[in-house]
């Protein structure tokens, strides 16, 4: 991930004079979320003088909010996802205004599709390293097979209970308690949404998805599988059911209480 402080660093080692001589690598999730390409050309200033390329990976967008509302959850108040959604009324990212926005900086922007069918090896890392010209260096990298797991529906379930009931985080005395009983549901699922969620992401974000596929990947008929024959209606497995949720929200409000 590139900071401001990796940024400037950089920029005192970059001289203009190795511009044509060198390949240069910049990944970070925070160029997504309505970062300019001007804070990076403008913290490295030797980058203005080189033929950039922004290579971009779009995944589905029901996937990508589902991702989202995981990550989210995690440290504030969101609810369900059924709440999330609704609270945004199932409005998809538009990845046309993201794309458009790095056009302007760069001399090529490559769009790639987000799904393992589709990429190199049916691996992102192998991708990623395949269209930089460094597929040669993948056999001798160690991966990790799992580097970034989600949180489960369970485990977010309860976090959600403890913000609603006020709390920033789970009181460290019953964290130890709570991650005893979280180990054993690790292989749960993640927070999935309802079909009827999925497909209203999807029609809100069909036209985006046209627009893309016509201006930056023309032979393509569409930009991602719009079968859902793979993803669960609704996974309920590891969350709670009624009764104990409400015995969950009488234990947080001892807590809260003392």
């Amino acid at each position: 991930v590139v900071t401001r402080r990796d940024a400037r660093s950089s920029s005192r080692q970059l001289r203009p004079s190795w511009t044509n001589r060198i390949q240069i690598s910049f990944s970070a999730a925070n160029f997504f979320f309505g970062k300019k390409p001007q804070v990076l050309l403008n913290n490295i200033p030797a980058l203005k003088e080189m033929d950039i390329r922004v290579l971009v990976y779009l995944r589905r967008q029901d996937h990508f909010l589902e991702s989202l509302y995981a990550q989210l959850a995690k440290f504030r108040l969101i609810g369900s996802v059924e709440e999330f959604l609704r609270d945004r009324n199932h409005a998809a990212p538009n990845y046309l205004k993201i794309l458009d926005t790095w056009k302007l900086a760069a001399s090529q922007v490559i769009p790639v599709v987000f799904e393992g069918e589709l990429l190199i090896g049916n691996d992102l890392i192998q991708d990623f390293m395949t269209r930089i010209g460094y597929a040669n260096i993948m056999a001798d990298m160690k991966i990790a097979k799992r580097a970034n797991r989600l949180v489960n529906a369970l485990r977010l379930q309860i976090l959600q209970e403890f913000f609603r009931a006020g709390f920033s985080q789970v009181p460290r005395r019953e964290r130890s308690k709570l991650e005893a009983v979280l180990d054993e549901t690790s292989h749960e699922p993640a927070p999935r949404m309802r079909r009827e969620d999925r497909e209203k992401v999807l029609e809100n974000a069909s036209a985006i998805n046209k627009a893309i596929c016509q201006q930056y990947l023309p032979l393509q008929d569409q930009l991602f599988s719009s079968d859902l024959t793979a993803d669960p209606s609704k996974q309920a497995t590891g969350e709670l059911s009624d009764e104990q949720l409400a015995e969950l929200r009488h234990v947080i409000a001892l807590i809260k209480n003392g």
